[in-house]
């Protein structure tokens, strides 16, 4: 057994930025689930993982050896459009930070592991059902290739949280590549003190976007426009797979690029642009089809926190924001249009690409079929199979059938044949998605003692390309009514 070796760099920064804290002890802690493959492939020795001395250390009773403290992390954040000077890790702390055998450093981050002082009268509490949540979600989406989070383990604590009602507690360990966030610049800014957010945003460089020189007197400024790629890349694949994340305050964007915090979050089943899931989200801000704008949103106040590392000229530095800022719908459209003609089996580009696009989503608001599937049977048609599955997702089928003409003509163009196009749309297209009802049931099932349920429809997830006879119950099409259905945040 290999015990892995831990530090945090990111208590080199200045002492504003976190505080240091214990998780609370859980003498009665007991894993759940192991996330022992992916600690495998990343040089993280699954026999120590799953260690009593591995659970001792995150779950509080026994004390950490290194020569570090783990600590909470500082943050502000604009919630829903409204500024908060402080929130950070109410219910978290970072417990460490591995390097894997790629070189690559992750934070270890533990959700639900007790208060801090940035907990705002909370308990820092999880639930089971929060914690497996989190792990569907995101071992989904390093499924289809979204980046993401991922959970390396989930214990429960043999507490009782209470919210709407009594529920198991529970801890989740996830890694991250970095748990920065824009919110974390936000409070940085309003710090004021010893250059701290200079000292943030060349320790971010430094640790995520190496390939800056830090020496370069525009780091800052490639900093920013390198963040502004990253988050068009993440947003048009979101939204290229129907996912909606239902809380995309400035506090929940991560500046690696991954996707984090997987509260009220879903997965669109019947095509319905401004569908939102979260119940807190009464006005659609963070609808799927305003995702874009909301993160460009995000993106400003993260540049409104740079402007002073930009320029020492207020004018010029206020222009090379707006610079910068104006890069990142050209390329959020660039990257949905790549993933969505991937999606539909075609190489076209430009204005046919767009062309295609605009006629995609206007027939999928009028035909409303379920999202997910209707991009996966394509490939049936092209197989040979009648198109009676395809009919069947469909609420209106005369738009469908005007569409499926123009599609073809484009197939016909293509350079290859039908047979390696169809092959090409099941590879790109899942088949499996953590529908509402389905995680819903897992979760339901858990917080009574039995994870068979969540462990069957994890197994589905994490390989949802693959159609298996023992997941044909996964493939049921939501009726129009489901999409009034509600996502809570489960903190």
């Amino acid at each position: 057994m290999n015990k892995p070796e831990f530090d945090i760099t990111y208590s080199q920064l200045p002492p504003q930025l976190y505080a240091h804290t214990k998780p609370d002890p859980a003498p009665n802690a007991a894993y759940v689930w192991l996330n022992n493959s992916w600690a495998r492939s990343i040089g993280l020795d699954p026999a120590w993982l799953g260690s009593d001395e591995a659970l001792g250390m995150f779950s509080g009773i026994q004390d950490i050896e290194e020569d570090y403290a783990p600590l909470a992390m500082a943050y502000s954040g604009h919630q829903f459009g409204h500024f908060s000077a402080q929130l950070g890790d109410g219910r978290a702390l970072l417990i460490g930070e591995f390097v894997d055998s790629d070189a690559t450093r992750y934070d270890l981050h533990l959700k639900g592991s007790g208060s801090t002082v940035y907990s705002r009268r909370g308990d820092g509490k999880s639930t089971l059902r929060a914690a497996l949540k989190e792990t569907l979600f995101s071992e989904y989406m390093a499924a289809i290739g979204i980046s993401t989070t991922r959970t390396l383990a989930v214990f429960e604590t043999g507490e009782t949280v209470i919210r709407d009602k009594a529920h198991k507690g529970a801890v989740l360990l996830r890694a991250a590549k970095s748990l920065i966030r824009v919110g974390t610049f936000e409070f940085a800014d309003i710090m004021k003190g010893a250059d701290i957010v200079e000292k943030l945003a060349d320790f971010l460089i430094v640790r995520e976007y190496a390939d800056i020189d830090i020496e370069a007197d525009d780091r800052h400024q490639q900093l920013f426009g390198q963040i502004v790629s990253r988050q068009a890349e993440l947003i048009g694949k979101w939204m290229s797979q129907g996912f909606i994340h239902g809380v995309m305050n400035s506090d929940n964007m991560a500046l690696s690029g991954e996707t984090i915090d997987f509260g009220p979050c879903a997965f669109m089943e019947r095509f319905k642009p401004n569908q939102v899931f979260s119940s807190i989200d009464q006005n659609g801000r963070y609808a799927w089809n305003r995702q874009a704008e909301m993160a460009m949103w995000n993106l400003s106040k993260l540049a409104e926190s740079l402007l002073d590392l930009f320029d020492e000229n207020q004018e010029a530095a206020i222009q090379i924001a707006e610079d910068e800022l104006s890069k990142f719908f050209p390329q959020f459209m660039m990257h949905f249009n790549q993933f969505v003609m991937r999606k539909l089996g075609l190489s076209i580009e430009g204005e046919q690409a767009e062309d295609m696009m605009s006629q995609t989503f206007a027939m999928l608001s009028t035909a409303k079929p379920d999202y997910t599937l209707f991009f996966r049977y394509l490939g049936d048609v092209l197989t040979g199979e009648d198109e009676s599955l395809l009919v069947a997702l469909c609420a209106d089928e005369q738009p469908l059938q005007s569409w499926l003409s123009v599609w073809r003509r484009h197939i016909e163009n293509e350079a290859i044949t039908t047979t390696e196009i169809a092959k090409n749309i099941q590879q790109i297209n899942p088949i499996y998605v953590p529908r509402f009802r389905l995680v819903e049931r897992a979760l339901e099932q858990a917080g009574n003692g039995d994870l068979a349920a969540f462990k069957h429809l994890l197994k589905a997830l994490q390989d949802p390309y693959i159609e298996a006879v023992e997941f044909a119950d996964y493939l049921f099409v939501a009726a129009d009514d489901d999409a009034d259905e509600q996502t809570f945040c489960e903190t």
